[in-house]
């Protein structure tokens, strides 16, 4: 079960694809979406996180751009979720932090398009996805502020584990929360 010629020449291959998709994304090519979806397809693709995440979430963004809202939504559902994944993985905060701070677009693409097929409430979930993520990282990045004891540290590892089970909740069969411009209730949505 070692690394075999093959093999090794697949993840070159697939590294420089991924390059490839990279720079026709930043050169505007007309070729870029098929890019992306042709390295969804290669068969090594769910051993690099990294690479699927950003194929996922430039394939459903362009896809969005172009209004095809049911081929983006899947594709940005499964971007969120491997990124999730991957994050509760690791296992230092300030690796977390590192990790999703230049990873939020595929939240703002798809809290978009439910807003535009009026699935608040999907929407709204989304939203404090991203922002209990948002909350945690930068929790983690006041370095200078450290627990005083270990009764401190456990809770704040609690409240951490408790965001990530919040945020993990479907609430797609919610009816939509709906309030004024001033936050007080709304009548019938």
């Amino acid at each position: 079960t070692g690394a075999t010629k093959g093999k090794m020449d697949d993840f070159m291959g697939m590294e420089s694809a991924a390059m490839l998709c990279h720079t026709l994304d930043r050169l505007k090519a007309s070729s870029n979406e098929q890019c992306w979806d042709r390295l969804l397809e290669e068969r090594f693709i769910d051993v690099f996180g990294a690479i699927k995440f950003m194929a996922l979430s430039r394939s459903g963004a362009i896809k969005q751009a172009k209004s095809d809202s049911d081929a983006a939504l899947p594709l940005l559902e499964e971007a969120i979720n491997l990124l999730e994944e991957q994050r509760s993985s690791l296992a230092l905060d300030t690796n977390k932090m590192g990790f999703v701070s230049d990873k939020l677009a595929p939240y703002r693409d798809i809290i978009e398009l439910h807003v535009q097929a009026s699935r608040f409430d999907t929407a709204l979930s989304y939203a404090e996805r991203a922002k209990s993520r948002a909350l945690v990282d930068l929790l983690a990045s006041r370095g200078d502020v450290k627990p005083k004891n270990a009764a401190i540290e456990d809770d704040l590892a609690e409240i951490a584990s408790a965001e990530d089970v919040i945020a993990s909740i479907d609430l797609s069969g919610c009816a939509a929360i709906c309030v004024t411009s001033n936050g007080e209730p709304a009548g019938n949505c």
